[in-house]
């Protein structure tokens, strides 16, 4: 087990002889865990206690825009980058003419444990379509949104349809998303920006 204290009068209860404590947030204490084995957390208060399953912090921090892939945790975020801006446009622009293309998320991705940031391209595709994503998405860069020396980098994952869940959680993190409507030939945009 990990021991936690949700305070230092806590720790000093249940820890007199403590050299002192260290402020962790989860994803401090997701990284400890994966390098140590420890599968539960016990957070101690001044006169009560409680496990709890670290898997269970890390589907927590998954469903707010963090994930975990091996031992690297990855934040997902709404960007305003200028950059970002002309990727949703471009997009809006031309997914109509990728039919195997349905959604587009466009978030600014953090590498917690290097601090490495660039931009993070989703698309949902058609089974079998990974290829129509990476087609949309050299369009995009060679006719509309060129990318300079200081241009962030921009990164693309493909979601076939057996990866819903991972949609759904995207769906859920309030990033800039563009939608096609094939069958009616439109484009719905979902940006807080137009909220």
């Amino acid at each position: 087990m990990l021991p936690g204290y949700t305070s230092e009068d806590s720790c000093e209860r249940w820890l007199p002889d403590a050299a002192g404590s260290m402020l962790c947030d989860a994803l401090r204490l997701l990284d400890i865990s994966q390098h140590t084995g420890v599968g539960t957390l016990v957070v101690f208060a001044v006169q009560e206690w409680a496990k709890v399953p670290l898997p269970l912090v890390a589907a927590t921090l998954r469903g707010r825009g963090m994930r975990t892939q091996g031992e690297q945790t990855l934040r997902l975020t709404r960007s305003t980058h200028p950059v970002a801006v002309a990727l949703r446009g471009a997009f809006a622009a031309r997914v109509l003419v990728h039919p195997q293309v349905r959604t587009v998320w466009i978030s600014h991705a953090r590498w917690v444990a290097s601090g490495n940031e660039h931009l993070m391209v989703h698309m949902a595709v058609d089974e079998g379509a990974r290829s129509a994503a990476q087609a949309l998405l050299e369009a995009v860069l060679a006719n509309d949104v060129p990318l300079g020396p200081e241009s962030p980098h921009v990164a693309l994952q493909m979601l076939e349809p057996h990866e819903a869940d991972q949609a759904a959680e995207l769906d859920g993190l309030a990033l800039d998303t563009v939608r096609a409507d094939h069958a009616a030939g439109r484009v719905h945009i979902v940006s807080r920006e137009f909220d």
